[in-house]
C-alpha cells in the first residue's frame, strides 16, 4: 500500500447513491456503518443539498466496500 493508490477526487452525490446501492445497503444501514444519522447520510446522495461530502477516507472506504477501488482491494483474513 502506498498513499498514492488513495483515490483523492471527491465523491459525488451519484457516486454515494450508487456505490451503496451496489452494496444493497439502505439509508439506514449505510448510515449505521459510518456513524451517522440516516437523514444526514441522505443529505450526501442529494447533489442540490448541502449536506456534508464524504471524507476522502470514507470514499475510498466505500469504493473498497464495493469493489470498485481503482487500485485496492479488500481481502478476507485467513484464520
Amino acid at each position: 500500500f502506498s498513499p498514492d493508490d488513495m483515490v483523492k477526487e471527491s465523491a459525488t452525490a451519484e457516486d454515494v447513491r450508487r456505490l451503496r446501492l451496489a452494496l444493497g445497503l439502505k439509508h439506514a444501514e449505510i448510515a449505521t456503518l459510518f456513524g451517522y444519522k440516516p437523514a444526514s447520510w441522505q443529505t450526501k446522495e442529494k447533489a442540490a443539498q448541502r449536506g456534508v461530502k464524504l471524507k476522502t477516507g470514507e470514499f475510498n472506504f466505500l469504493l473498497l466496500l464495493a469493489g470498485e477501488h481503482p487500485s485496492l482491494q479488500l481481502v478476507e483474513k485467513v484464520k
